[in-house]
């Protein structure tokens, strides 16, 4: 039993970066928004061709509500996920075979591990007293408190391979915590619930489309973006404004991709949305990216359009975007805050994506 429910994987994903472009699919109360774009689950449930097209269909459809709605008040964004998440579930249910959708809610149970025993169906299918409820919510806020421990940066030099070992150990005391609670029949009940063992590790690695650039012919600071019959393989889209000084110590980093992987068919375009009052000032705009030495196109974006189709929150945001038009990874705020190698693991992620579009060219 312990085997089969062990989770995957055990690193703690920040809830807002994405270097890597996987998703923490146990930090939501649905994932399933997530799961029906997920190519592992999709071999997994046996999709067809025309369920994956008409499931892409559905997730572009959602992300048309999802996206915008990230940087507006709180009810208007719960209002937005509930819209998408009932349209996922009535669309799916129409897309997707009764055996495809039990598979998905099985697959709930690898993806939340012991989490699952909170959730309302599943304590009713279990038949758990609310006794053993109790246990269960007192064990496994132990369990996160210790596993916030494991992952927060408390000054230590511990590896992430350390780390990783002793979050694993913290999952394994929360199962067998768990197995305790329940009696044999329960454990059985639990283990026929999650039917059969699927790779989370694999899981989470989704992406999304990218809204279009909205821009007239004067909106270009110089040249505008090469037309996308170009053999362009991979975008980076970086929002920022040229006071914020956030956003002044990534420049070196967006010229040293561009001096870097230019070659290569990297793009970088920047949207300059303004923070301050004299940031809406186009010439001072045009002295500053003189001044920083930009050799690739600024999108000026005084009026917040674009900073607002994805639903950006930021200065300074960085976004990767494939040759397909799918946003691949993202980074908030500076790439290298406080120590944390996010230049690096952005241009990792590059390097991986330009990889990724070279080999499926030469394939042709």
């Amino acid at each position: 039993m312990l085997a089969l429910l062990l989770p995957g994987w055990t690193t703690v994903a920040c809830a807002q970066q994405n270097p890597d472009g996987r998703l923490n699919l146990a930090q939501f109360d649905d994932p399933l928004i997530f799961l029906l774009r997920d190519a592992h689950v999709l071999k997994d449930i046996g999709a067809t061709d025309s369920q994956q097209q008409q499931l892409l269909a559905l997730a572009n459809e959602l992300d048309a509500i999802m996206w915008p709605s990230r940087n507006r008040s709180a009810e208007a964004v719960q209002q937005s996920w509930k819209q998408a998440n009932e349209l996922a579930h009535s669309r799916s249910a129409q897309i997707l075979e009764s055996s495809q959708q039990q598979r998905i809610r099985e697959i709930y149970h690898w993806v939340y591990g012991t989490r699952v025993l909170l959730r309302p169906e599943v304590a009713t299918e279990l038949e758990l007293t609310q006794t053993q409820q109790t246990s269960l919510q007192e064990m496994l806020t132990k369990s996160a408190e210790k596993m916030q421990k494991v992952w927060e940066n408390d000054g230590t030099e511990r590896s992430q391979a350390e780390r990783t070992r002793a979050a694993r150990k913290v999952l394994e005391d929360e199962q067998k915590s768990a197995l305790r609670i329940l009696n044999e029949h329960q454990q059985q009940e639990w283990a026929r619930l999650a039917g059969s063992r699927i790779d989370v590790s694999k899981l989470g690695r989704v992406t999304f489309e990218a809204p279009e650039l909205i821009a007239g012919p004067n909106d270009w600071l110089s040249e505008r973006p090469a037309p996308e019959h170009d053999d362009r393989k991979l975008t980076a889209v970086h929002f920022f404004a040229n006071g914020c000084i956030n956003c002044i110590r990534n420049y070196e980093h967006y010229k040293g991709w561009d001096e870097t992987f230019r070659d290569r068919g990297l793009v970088i375009v920047g949207i300059h949305t303004p923070e301050t009052g004299e940031e809406y000032d186009v010439t001072r705009l045009r002295q500053k990216v003189a001044e920083a030495g930009f050799k690739f196109p600024i999108l000026v974006d005084n009026e917040k359009k674009n900073w607002n189709a994805w639903g950006n929150s930021m200065w300074p945001s960085v976004y990767l975007i494939d040759n397909h038009g799918r946003i691949r990874a993202w980074w908030y705020g500076e790439l290298n805050w406080q120590g944390t190698p996010g230049e690096q693991m952005m241009r990792q992620r590059i390097d991986e994506l330009l990889s990724e579009a070279e080999k499926r060219q030469a394939s042709r």
